[in-house]
């Protein structure tokens, strides 16, 4: 496994990105072929308070085989945007204080959009 190190810190960015792991597997993509190579090649974890996202470079079946670091985020990152859009009534907006169902009550939209931003290595607004 290749740890990618995603410059996110905290349990709330490693819930954010845990979710989308889950997303994959048992949630909006459940039963999904396409995605199913996906979540069978990656991982995420927290080490001393640091997020990396781990991807299989040795299956040659893995997705992320000929994906640069930078491609890996921003593949995470488009499906967090995609996992806060399925839910009804939610606002994908950098300052929406709602929150999200299936996250932790103390992550916002906010939250999960700053998790976006830095994944994608965009400057904090």
């Amino acid at each position: 496994m290749k740890k990618i190190d995603t410059g996110l810190v905290g349990q709330a960015a490693f819930t954010v990105i845990r979710n989308v792991m889950a997303q994959l597997s048992d949630g909006l993509w459940e039963c999904s072929p396409k995605m199913e190579k996906y979540w069978k090649n990656a991982d995420v974890e927290i080490l001393d308070d640091r997020v990396f996202i781990n991807v299989n470079m040795e299956n040659w079946n893995s997705p992320f085989l000929n994906m640069t670091d930078k491609e890996v985020k921003a593949w995470f990152a488009k499906r967090i945007k995609d996992v806060v859009k399925i839910f009804p009534n939610t606002i994908w907006k950098r300052d929406c204080l709602d929150r999200v169902d299936g996250y932790s009550d103390s992550v916002t939209v906010k939250d999960i959009y700053g998790v976006y931003d830095t994944l994608l290595e965009r400057k904090s607004r």
